[in-house]
């Protein structure tokens, strides 16, 4: 298993690479019903259930493989480079956008054509980013280029990159100027709430609801840890709060409720490692797992205390992976 994992709710189905190909499975019954090859990883995928198309974009290799939803056939392949590392699609627009945190620019494509249709100069270099599914996308911005490895663990601590958020126009492909709520000075954006159209961002010491319009915390729920996903369609927002002396991951869940506020975490079941994915329609979440090897990815991670240690990272061994389906109680 390499990279992400994507759910299409329109199918059922679930696309991940096993290091060597993407390979598309029927979430019902684990029945594989695709195969492309020769997509090694994913670094993001982004559905188009509207034009029944998926996108895909893959570091390692700099591409954009476009897929036919209705056939699961490769429609497209085209080399973005450096900005391949995050994908969007705003269906307002139908656009998708490609970036990567070692590019200040991101690319825009026609969704429908496949084609390239321009290039936007962000105010910085992205770490993540978000659509409103309004003609909006947020970016959460960094001033300096960076790269962190495809994979990784919740144990792994990396000291948080000074972060920033700057709203893009979709329509007018106008960049807005780069802004930080005072009181999260390392901006963890992860997602929308497509109901509120409130960002929700982890800020060191809480998960938060901002209001973009406003730049306002509107709602808040005290934690100390690192976001791993929200799900728009549970209201949750999944939290990993590490322990580095013990080497272990507690992990929770934060609840927005029909209010818009949100409540105290509770203790999850520790299923959350990644790459994982959501089917908001019958409340089911999917994770995979594998066996691993460990390799040496010559980078180093910060402690709190400012010791630098070599970061090696578990690499999932092809042909072991297993694929785990929960559901709420």
């Amino acid at each position: 298993m390499s990279g992400r994992l994507g759910f299409d709710p329109e199918s059922d189905n679930l696309f991940f690479s096993d290091g060597k190909d993407l390979v598309i499975v029927d979430s019902r019954n684990g029945v594989r019903v695709g195969l492309i090859p020769k997509i090694r990883a994913i670094s993001d995928i982004a559905f188009a259930p509207d034009i029944h198309r998926a996108f895909i974009v893959d570091s390692d290799g700099g591409d954009l493989f476009v897929l036919d939803l209705s056939t699961l056939a490769l429609v497209e392949k085209t080399n973005v480079g450096t900005e391949s590392s995050s994908i969007v699609y705003d269906p307002a627009v139908k656009k998708v956008f490609t970036a990567g945190g070692e590019s200040s620019s991101c690319k825009v494509f026609d969704a429908v054509a496949g084609k390239k249709v321009a290039t936007v100069k962000l105010r910085g270099y992205p770490v993540h980013a978000a659509a409103d599914a309004h003609g909006h996308i947020y970016f959460e911005l960094t001033s300096n280029a960076w790269r962190l490895p495809l994979l990784y663990t919740p144990l792994t601590y990396i000291a948080p990159l000074k972060t920033d958020l700057a709203e893009l126009n979709t329509r007018t492909m106008e960049m807005g100027e780069r802004w930080n709520e005072p009181s999260c000075p390392h901006i963890q954006l992860v997602g929308i709430d497509r109901s509120s159209q409130d960002l929700v961002i982890g800020c060191q010491n809480s998960v938060a609801l901002v209001d973009p319009q406003t730049r306002k915390i509107v709602a808040y729920s005290a934690i100390t840890g690192a976001i791993l996903a929200f799900s728009a369609q549970f209201g949750d927002a999944f939290v990993a709060e590490v322990d580095q002396h013990a080497q272990k991951a507690t992990f929770l869940i934060v609840h927005e409720d029909s209010s818009g506020n949100l409540g105290p975490a509770i203790a999850a079941p520790q299923v959350l490692a990644r790459p994982s994915a959501f089917d908001g329609i019958t409340q089911r979440f999917f994770a995979v797992q594998s066996e691993t090897k460990t390799i040496d990815t010559g980078l180093f991670m910060e402690t709190v205390g400012g010791e630098r240690i070599p970061l090696s990272l578990p690499q999932p061994i092809p042909g072991t992976f297993r694929i785990l389906v929960y559901g709420r109680d």
